[in-house]
């Protein structure tokens, strides 16, 4: 056995006191922050534009959106007149368009509705499925591959692993989409 002094023994058990104190604060917080995580199903227009309108008044940083133009383009206006003379902070928003994508009259529309988002748009061919994740935690989600925004339940949650799984989608998507729409000839 190493003798050791009792000044140092008591500094050690001092160090030990702390360390247990702060491995007990962190697993409640832990804890705690586990049982405030949250999965809704909104099944009505006025949940779903409500729900939507707090999520992006809290938005502090980003916005990542897959849908088709159709659907965006019905919800812009929605969104807005939900928000009445507010308006939503400047953020940037990344948004990638499946199918059709007409990158003018998006961008006018945007400008109408949300003058201060800083867009970057992008086009795919096909998405699995139409999704916002806002700052990388809250994930408002269609239950439908043709989603039309208070006709069809959407999924919200800020559970973490679930925001997680679909912003890797997100980033995948993102690298392999192109930066410009496809020129079609009629």
């Amino acid at each position: 056995m190493i003798w050791v002094s009792p000044l140092i023994r008591l500094e050690l058990n001092d160090k030990r006191d702390e360390l247990l104190r702060y491995f007990k604060a962190y697993k409640k917080s832990t804890t705690q922050n586990e049982k405030e995580k949250h999965f809704a199903l909104l099944l009505e227009r006025e949940k779903v534009l409500d729900k939507l309108k707090t999520v992006l008044r809290n938005a502090e940083e980003e916005i990542d959106l897959v849908s088709s133009q159709k659907a965006l383009l019905q919800a812009i206006p929605l969104t807005a007149r939900a928000f009445g003379k507010e308006t939503i902070r400047q953020l940037k928003a990344r948004i990638i368009i499946e199918g059709i994508m007409d990158e003018k009259l998006l961008r006018e529309a945007f400008e109408e509705y949300f003058p201060k988002l800083i867009l970057d748009l992008r086009h795919v061919a096909k998405s699995h499925s139409h999704y916002l994740i806002i700052d990388y935690h809250q994930v408002m989600m269609a239950t439908s591959p043709e989603p039309s925004l208070g006709k069809l339940p959407y999924l919200w949650t800020d559970t973490v692993g679930f925001a997680e799984i679909l912003q890797e989608n997100f980033e995948d998507l993102w690298q392999t989409c192109r930066p410009k729409p496809i020129e079609t000839t009629t």
